[in-house]
């Protein structure tokens, strides 16, 4: 079954949510390996009798991902696949569980993505903060560096056409790249912190309104694991 929730704002674009609510038949996990690397570029010159040169480290970075797809029977009687990436979702097969979906049709394009899971035994409540990031920065930052480079270009200019105001409109033009970059992400980590906190009491509007279901799904586990 799935139940409309509370919207959220982001920029010039609503997302909704919806909450599906089913019993975990089983779930599918395993790592994925990301590995990059860098630099080993450089230089050598010289002859038969003398060489030189400069060859910068290889750098290798590797990331680790967990990739989750949990197999759950829905209310309606269908069995649902969500696949997640570092959710670390806990939950044995009959625990029920809610599944938060995020959707928008606005701004930037279509998406409709699992951005929470509670399980509604253990009380555990898992999401992937990168998600949660990701849709920020998609709808409320999608230009994150060109308003700070605008607005100093443009005030570094004006002073420019005052004498002796070259150093000057230069230290503008630094500063509102700086401001670019530092004053943008701290607005970022705020909307990051104020969207999770949404979902928090979307999860719990989601269980009040669903409150007899949920009993149904707690009393079927109940039976299931006797």
């Amino acid at each position: 079954m799935t139940t409309p929730l509370l919207p959220y704002t982001l920029g010039k674009a609503q997302i909704t949510f919806t909450a599906d609510l089913g019993l975990m038949h089983h779930e599918q996990k395993w790592s994925e390996t990301n590995v990059t690397g860098s630099g080993g570029g450089g230089y050598v010159s010289g002859n038969r009798d003398y060489v030189s040169g400069s060859i910068d480290a290889v750098k290798i970075q590797s990331d680790v991902s967990l990739k989750q797809e949990l197999w759950v029977n829905l209310l309606d009687g269908r069995q649902q696949c969500y696949s997640l990436t570092n959710f670390h979702v806990q939950a044995l097969p009959n625990h029920p569980v809610l599944i938060l979906k995020a959707t928008t049709l606005q701004s930037g394009g279509f998406f409709d993505l699992e951005v929470a899971v509670r399980n509604l035994v253990t009380g555990g409540f898992f999401t992937n903060p990168d998600v949660i990031a990701g849709i920020v920065h998609k709808f409320a930052y999608p230009k994150l560096v060109e308003p700070g480079l605008i607005g100093g270009g443009l005030l570094a200019t004006a002073l420019g056409f005052y004498g002796g105001a070259g150093i000057l409109s230069l230290a503008f033009v630094a500063v509102g790249f700086l401001a670019s970059k530092v004053i943008p992400k701290a607005m970022v980590k705020v909307q990051v912190e104020r969207f999770a906190q949404h979902l928090v009491a979307v999860e719990e509007e989601a269980q009040a309104q669903s409150i007899a279901l949920i009993r149904q799904l707690t009393a079927e586990a109940a039976g299931a694991n006797t």
